[in-house]
């Protein structure tokens, strides 16, 4: 009979044969991140640049509120709704502690010390809500690492889902940490489940709890097969529970045959993607495998993606957080082990945003001074290149994370502040910059003063002198806007990649309800577009109404009240207008005679015309043409410029819907004069009554715009949209799975997508969302056009 040692070889062995392709893969690039140790160096290698992101109400911002406390940042807890009404250090703002939400992200610091090493950790905790997710975005841009916060009672939930694809967007490794286990309902199982059909990710579970829900006492480890509990007041004291019996009295359930299973279930996801611990693994008996070996292999695996260690506990009751920060410092990667890469562009002018990364400028999103600023921001270059690779017109350089090189930062948020300015979040990828040193903006080529740097913790600022290579500071006196690089003149075409922005897929219009604000509003508002890249702003240039433009209700109303609370500045919003258009489908011949007459000079023109259409398809072109075909001296010069201009105000407005007319032709043909008369007055009020009084012969149809609508989701929600779809007279033109996400476009009236967010949302779960674009114009229905006369009070 085989041992069982051999039995595991023989089957590992067959597993190893079928990926040995992939294996081979996996070990040049193992040798290659490798290599970049060499400059290593105690203060880098222990420093940690994280995230931590969850799904709203998941508990993320207690998370930090306890890290903070058990660091020693803060000397005591306040919770986000708590009753003595501070709410947690890192909600600043007076509408996030009212709100109970994280609205913007905040950046904070703190030391951890595991195995007498200390280790600085820079957190940046960001909002939960999906209409603040530029906000995770631009944190996950800059960031080497993140805690995923799950929920134990609902599990995976939809804006898990959109962090869990941002991190994948930037390749961030993570831990994930099942929060709420206290809370009734809780199941670790079940949230597993979810996690496995959802995230796609290979995890390996490094705990089990002791207890659950309101019984939930401590957090078991697998590896060291320990288990503890959390004490004193506020759990700050981490105590190892002595022996398997005290830990069957604090859990009378618990199974020592799960820990043996969960622990080989570790080992085998580790052999299977990790060489050297397939060695171990494969000439070991389990028991002889050392805890060093696997922290390691943890470690390796994790910072490469190939794994996602889960733990667990409650940060409300103090549960769990101590050795969640043990594995942030133990798993979680350094700044030099993190390859970040800049590009150098061929072309020696002056780049702006868009030439500068895939897409534009993320400072382009409009205010009053800058209206209608249009961004189209691209989801990145992915893959490993090593240094200096040509791709495209641009050369690929890696940076490397040392002090001594040429300094290379990124601006990734703006945030005004009343004592210090405009603070610009910056990290340093290579070099370091000092307190009134020049650096470049590579937007501009211009070089920017930094006058004040400083360490953040939530809204309170230490002023430092310098900071370092793979450090997060805020910066004062520079100019830049988000995603701007930064140099010392390494380059004058250095770029790095720029922030993925969403677009915004809401509009409102806003009413100003005192006319004498008009100042101050364009002052907040140009202090919201420069912090925010999803917020726009822009007027309609048919109803000169101010229109705000966003990723939701939420995050509009918010700026509502920030313009109220901060400026003193009340407005309301409003759905905006449909920008409908009129042309006609009929050409028709036509004259007009214009007599005025009342005793002396009186006013006489005529004018003869075809009116007809400038293209056969009205989304060719917008423009409306005039041609003058009259032969002849019969019309003087002067007439024919005024018969012009009255063409080209009445296209302005039509006559069907008070809409801007659009593909058409006017062919003047002929004309006849007074010679007493016949003036400018005259004959531009001929045409303005040609075109009035024959354009029901022209046989007007009103155009709507049709947009192009992408509604991503899960593909269980795949009915319940289509149905939607249906509902607001949407065509559906394309189905894609892509390992059960769905992504269905289709072409739907513009009419009919206000508050589409909310439904779409609604219907899904919270797990759908949807970008819309222009697509073209479309002729309205009879049956809709009646209805939009009769709305606008015409018939």
């Amino acid at each position: 009979m085989l041992s069982p040692q051999m039995i595991r070889y023989n089957l590992f062995f067959l597993k190893k044969n079928i990926c040995v392709l992939a294996k081979i893969v996996h070990k040049k690039k193992f040798f290659f991140l490798n290599s970049s140790c060499k400059f290593s160096s105690a203060c880098v290698e222990n420093l940690r640049n994280i995230g931590i992101s969850a799904h709203i109400d998941a508990g993320k911002t207690t998370l930090t509120e306890r890290i903070l406390y058990y660091t020693g940042k803060i000397k005591s807890i306040h919770e986000v709704r708590g009753s003595d009404g501070v709410g947690a250090t890192m909600d600043s703002m007076d509408l996030e502690r009212e709100k109970g939400i994280t609205i913007q992200s905040a950046a904070t610091n703190c030391n951890w010390d595991v195995n007498n090493k200390k280790f600085y950790i820079n957190i940046i905790d960001t909002p939960g809500h999906v209409d603040f997710t530029i906000e995770v975005e631009r944190s996950l841009r800059v960031l080497d690492a993140a805690i995923l916060v799950i929920c134990g009672v609902s599990g995976v939930q939809s804006q898990t889902l959109t962090v869990n694809r941002q991190m994948d967007r930037y390749k961030i490794p993570r831990i994930l940490f099942i929060n709420k286990l206290d809370r009734d309902g809780a199941n670790v199982e079940r949230t597993l489940t979810t996690i496995e059909k959802k995230l796609n990710l290979s995890t390996i579970m490094l705990q089990i709890p002791i207890g659950i829900e309101q019984k939930l006492k401590g957090v078991y480890d697998l590896i060291n097969k320990k288990g503890y509990l959390f004490i004193g007041k506020n759990g700050e004291i981490m105590e190892e529970i002595k022996d398997d019996t005290e830990l069957l009295r604090y859990d009378p359930s618990f199974s020592f045959q799960t820990v043996e299973l969960l622990r080989n279930r570790i080992f085998e996801k580790l052999a299977d993607v990790d060489d050297e611990f397939a060695e171990l693994y494969l000439n070991c008996d389990l028991c002889d495998i050392k805890n060093e070996d696997v922290y390691n292999a943890i470690r390796t695996c994790t910072i490469k993606n190939k794994i996602t260690p889960i733990c667990l506990g409650s940060a409300k009751n103090n549960v769990g957080v101590q050795m969640l920060l043990n594995y942030v410092c133990n798993f979680l990667p350094s700044p030099r082990e993190i390859t970040n890469y800049g590009y150098i562009y061929n072309d020696l002018g002056t780049h702006t945003g868009r030439d500068a990364t895939t897409g534009a400028s993320c400072g382009s999103n409009g205010s009053i001074g800058d209206i209608g600023g249009i961004r189209d921001v691209g989801d990145g270059e992915e893959g490993v290149v090593s240094v200096a690779v040509r791709q495209n017109n641009k050369k690929k350089v890696e940076l490397q994370c040392d002090s001594s090189l040429p300094m290379v930062g990124f601006l990734f948020k703006i945030q005004e502040d009343s004592m210090h300015g405009q603070m610009s979040y910056f990290r340093i990828y290579q070099g370091k910059i000092r307190k009134k040193e020049m650096i470049t903006n590579m937007m501009t080529n211009k070089k920017e003063v930094i006058k004040k740097i400083m360490k953040m913790h939530s809204n309170m600022a230490q002023e430092i002198n310098e900071a370092h290579a793979g450090d997060i500071v805020a910066i004062n006196g520079i100019n830049g806007s988000t995603g701007t690089t930064y140099t010392n003149g390494i380059h004058a075409n250095f770029h790095l990649l720029n922030i993925y922005v969403p677009k915004p897929v809401i509009s409102v219009a806003v009413e100003i309800l005192k006319k004498g604000d008009m100042t101050k509003l364009t002052k907040a508002l140009n202090k919201f577009t420069k912090e925010d890249p999803t917020f726009y702003v822009k007027t309609d240039e048919q109803t000169k109404e101010i229109i705000f433009e966003g990723i939701g209700e939420l995050q509009l109303e918010i700026y509502k009240e920030r313009l109220k609370r901060e400026f003193n500045i009340n407005v309301n919003l409003k759905n905006p207008k449909i920008n409908f258009k009129e042309t006609i489908t009929k050409p028709f011949e036509c004259s007009y005679t214009y007599k005025k007459q009342k005793g002396g000079a009186g006013l006489y023109a005529h004018v003869h015309a075809i009116f007809e259409t400038v293209s056969d398809d009205y989304n060719d072109t917008t423009h409306c043409i005039f041609v003058n075909e009259v032969i002849g001296n019969d019309l003087p010069k002067n007439f024919i410029i005024s018969i012009e201009k009255a063409f080209k105000e009445q296209v302005e407005k039509g006559y069907l819907n008070q809409s801007e007319i659009i593909n058409l032709k006017m062919r003047l043909i002929g004309g006849k004069i007074h010679e007493v008369d016949s003036n400018d007055l005259a004959f531009k009020k001929a045409t303005i009554h040609l075109i009035k009084e024959n354009y029901q012969h022209f046989n007007p149809v009103l155009l709507e715009p049709i947009m192009h609508v992408e509604i991503i989701s899960n593909y269980e929600h795949q009915s319940n949209i289509l149905t939607s779809v249906t509902k607001r007279k949407g065509l559906v033109t394309n189905i894609v799975n892509n390992m059960n996400i769905i992504y269905i476009h289709a072409d739907i009236p513009l009419k009919h997508m206000f508050n589409y967010i909310n439904e779409i949302r609604a219907i899904t779960q919270g797990q759908g969302t949807y970008t819309m674009e222009f697509a073209r114009y479309e002729q309205v229905s009879k049956n809709d056009l009646e209805e939009i006369l009769k709305q606008k009070g015409k018939k």
